[in-house]
């Protein structure tokens, strides 16, 4: 029926990647797949690969990968328009800094005490409401303006970025913790690393068959633990958040081709402050109906993609069940484009523990340092 068409849709195109203009026809042979793979699933039993964590009971299609759609998240990289509640922010994050142009660029390597970013200030933002948020997790990069009459591929400027992740511990604990993250170095991605929603809808999370399958530490949802890829911890901590992505494997055009990144808080957290997604968003309401986490680059491309918390409703939930929150920050400065410009040492990098106190006020210290 469609031979024709489908003949010339894409002549002297061979490539298979996605973004490319399928056949008509394709669409059935999709159709075809997928009605095997049920067939398949009904009247054989599913054998897992030697190294896999669970066992080789069939439980659905997420776990052979089989689902490159999700349609329960209608969100685009911009353009969004939020029903109900959404908060707006003017100042979001602190960009007021000089890059100090006059110095040159070794020197502002060198310069750690003046003109830098403070975390502080950046894990406590205000609304334009006036309501107070935490951010729990967060990667934020300042960029040099290039000259317009410049290429930034093969232009000198200056660049920073900070890399903040944030954990629960019991009040009991906290002392015990921050004594010992104080002594730690950060760098190199062996702290519990937030979970990734794999092959899960976000409409799915955090109650579903397909979420519980990949809620294990196998896919890093450790829970409460004192394991790290390097070494144990003296108390048990727990990661924050998750990570979800409508394009970590998806042929759905109506996206582009940028996949559009959300924050979520943990479930842990979803269930124990009564938090429920009205709107598959990433939006989360408490119980009365009042916006409590979400990430705000959902409906604002202008600002940060994080996970941002409510302080009050945080710091109420935290002091009635004797829990407490602490950052990690990472961070470093950089000369890039152009030539090289790095002696030795290296690149100046932060390393920053932070935590919440009983009264509310982030406390903590960041130190830059040199790697070598």
């Amino acid at each position: 029926m469609h031979a024709e068409l489908d003949k010339n849709l894409n002549y002297g195109v061979r490539s298979r990647q996605e973004g490319s203009i399928e056949r008509i026809g394709k669409k059935y042979q999709w159709i075809a797949l997928y009605e095997f793979a049920a067939l398949v699933s009904d009247h054989y039993k599913y054998k897992t690969e030697r190294w896999e964590p669970h066992d080789k009971s069939y439980q659905g299609p997420w776990q052979a990968y089989l689902r490159n759609i999700d349609p329960s998240c209608i969100l685009k990289l911009e353009g969004n328009k939020p029903v109900g509640e959404v908060r707006t922010f003017i100042n979001f994050i602190q960009d007021s800094f000089s890059w100090n142009k006059q110095l040159p660029l070794l020197d502002w390597l060198s310069l750690t005490k003046k003109n830098i970013p403070n975390p502080k200030a950046i894990i406590e933002v205000k609304d334009s409401a006036g309501i107070i948020w935490l951010m729990l997790k967060g990667e934020i990069d300042w960029d040099e303006d290039t000259p317009p009459d410049k290429d930034p591929r093969s232009s000198t400027r200056r660049k920073m970025w900070y890399f903040i992740k944030s954990y629960l511990v019991k009040e009991t604990d906290k002392n015990k913790y921050v004594r010992w993250a104080k002594k730690q170095d950060c760098w190199g991605e062996w702290m519990l690393k937030s979970g990734e929603l794999h092959s899960t809808f976000l409409g799915e999370f955090p109650e579903s068959f397909a979420f519980d399958y990949y809620n294990i530490p196998y896919y890093n949802h450790e829970g409460w633990t004192k394991s790290t890829f390097r070494e144990n911890m003296p108390v048990k901590i727990l990661v924050t958040n998750e990570y979800y992505s409508t394009k970590v494997s998806s042929y759905d055009f109506s996206l582009g081709d940028e996949s559009v990144p959300i924050h979520l808080p943990s479930k842990w957290l979803i269930s124990r402050m009564k938090l429920s997604q009205i709107y598959t968003d990433g939006r989360f309401f408490d119980t009365t109906g009042t916006l409590t986490a979400f990430d705000p680059s959902i409906f604002d491309k202008r600002l940060l993609s994080c996970l941002l918390i409510r302080k009050d409703k945080f710091m109420n939930f935290l002091n009635r069940n004797a829990y407490s929150v602490a950052w990690t920050v990472l961070g470093e400065k950089q000369v890039i484009g152009g030539r090289i410009y790095q002696d030795a040492k290296g690149w100046p990098r932060i390393n920053g523990v932070l935590f919440l106190s009983d009264k509310g006020k982030i406390i903590g210290t960041s130190k830059w340092r040199y790697p070598h």
